[in-house]
């Protein structure tokens, strides 16, 4: 995992215990802590351990390809959760990405403030980690359908890092 004081990846995290529980498997977690050397080093910890399958919520999208291919290599089957990897997955190989569309998320999102806002106001787009495609894909949403509404104003865009203490900033 990317972070494990991340609300999502903790639900995930609590949800993927309770399914091995319940078919009697193991699992083992590592927190990245945001860091992409720490991640690939657990990578290979992990393949070194000759586990059965790998799931990655990537810290970085742009960092998956060396992942891939650590994993490809190892012939392990991988499952790629929350943060698409950057390069094409191969349908030959057993690694997957599982996640939401990022342009739909962010179309949701944009259209969802537009309705909030009765068409007319003023916005802050708080953005994840900007090191991630899924922040800049669903920002790219938002302000599609944003730009689709001249009474809506961006009046500032920052980045949270997917924390809620990251949206602690003013805008004048």
């Amino acid at each position: 995992m990317a972070y494990f004081d991340d609300l999502f990846l903790t639900n995930l995290r609590e949800a993927m215990t309770q399914q091995a529980k319940e078919k009697n498997v193991k699992v083992e977690y590592a927190d990245a802590q945001g860091d992409i050397g720490k991640q690939l080093s657990q990578i290979q910890n992990f393949i070194a351990k000759k586990v059965d399958v790998l799931v990655v919520n990537p810290v970085d999208s742009s960092a998956t390809a060396q992942m891939t291919k650590l994993i490809k290599d190892a012939g392990i089957p991988a499952v790629y959760v929350n943060r698409e990897p950057l390069e094409k997955l191969d349908p030959k190989d057993p690694i997957v990405y599982v996640g939401s569309d990022e342009h739909v998320s962010g179309k949701l999102e944009g259209e969802a403030i537009a309705k909030m806002l009765n068409g007319k106001g003023n916005v802050v787009i708080m953005m994840g980690e900007l090191a991630t495609q899924a922040a800049a894909l669903r920002t790219e949403g938002v302000e599609k359908v944003l730009a689709q509404h001249p009474d809506i104003k961006v009046v500032q865009k920052q980045t949270a890092n997917w924390k809620r203490t990251g949206g602690n900033g003013s805008y004048e």
